[in-house]
């Protein structure tokens, strides 16, 4: 990874992630039986293991010196504040409260997220929309998500992360609460375009989430940290599958989709309290990263 260019190049690798599955949508909806189901988790493994073996065995480490640093002058400026300020132990993370806020904003932005991935067919369907609208929403839904990632960690990068951030999951939020009056309304093609607007804005979190956690706590040991904070994803994908069946039980799908929009919304709100911690080195650095 880059270390000025955390956005970017974290979201061109997660951009894979999302739109790798793209190309498994239409096979798996086109083979959307009990009896085939073997054959195609069957299939999907297999090209998921030639992959990553191919892969594994093409990568190669950057050598230690690739960065081209005599060393960490917490001063300059130009340097990423993943290398310009302290390098905490997950243990030491775990005792400032801004981590404890990202953990939250990470399970609202996550079970936001996975409530529309998990659930948008049934949503379409429940509104009587045609099914090439179902199809197309969830056959897009992962393309928008994984373009968002590489031209939003771009915007992360060069502009106030901070406002990026907010701005970014405020209006996922509100293209969420969008679906509601478009699925009400049977406007198949609107439906379509706010579904890709939620996602495109909310998708992102895998990369804001990875670069300002960096950003606070140093890159020595950001693969670990980034590890405890992703638990959170836990707590999404509970929201998304056990809770998120309770509540459409209960109160139906549209209240479901809409605490959604307000838990995006409220994680967004959230975001304009983040600040570096105490004793991190950047209560004072100039950049995207200080208050």
């Amino acid at each position: 990874m880059v270390p000025d260019r955390t956005g970017l190049t974290t979201g061109i690798g997660t951009m894979a992630f999302a739109g790798g599955s793209a190309l498994v949508v239409p096979y798996v909806r086109a083979n959307a039986t009990v009896a085939a189901y073997s054959d195609v988790l069957r299939n999907v493994g297999l090209g998921i293991l030639v992959v990553t073996l191919v892969g594994a065995y093409l990568l190669r480490d950057p050598p230690d010196d690739w960065l081209g640093l005599s060393d960490r002058d917490a001063e300059d400026a130009g340097l990423a504040a993943s290398i310009r300020g302290r390098d905490y132990t997950p243990r030491e993370m775990l005792s400032t409260w801004q981590f404890w806020l990202l953990y939250a904003m990470f399970v609202a932005t996550a079970s936001a997220d996975l409530v529309v991935i998990a659930n948008v067919v049934r949503f379409a369907e429940n509104f009587g929309l045609a099914a090439i609208v179902a199809t197309a929403s969830a056959t897009l839904l992962p393309v928008a998500a994984g373009v968002s990632r590489m031209v939003l960690g771009e915007a992360f990068d060069r502009f106030d992360r901070k406002r990026v951030m907010a701005g970014s999951f405020v209006i996922a939020g509100l293209f969420r609460i969008g679906l509601i009056g478009a699925g009400a309304a049977g406007i198949g093609p609107v439906f379509v375009a706010l579904v890709l607007g939620a996602m495109f804005f909310s998708s992102p979190l895998y990369v804001y989430f990875p670069s300002i956690l960096a950003d606070y706590y140093g890159s020595i040991n950001s693969s670990g940290n980034y590890a405890v904070l992703y638990t959170a994803k836990v707590g999404g994908g509970v929201f998304a599958g056990s809770v998120t069946g309770y509540l459409v039980a209960t109160f139906g799908w549209i209240p479901t989709f809409a605490l959604g929009g307000g838990l995006a919304i409220a994680a967004g709100l959230a975001t304009l309290l983040l600040r570096p911690p105490s004793g991190s080195g950047l209560e004072t650095a100039t950049g995207p990263t200080a208050d």
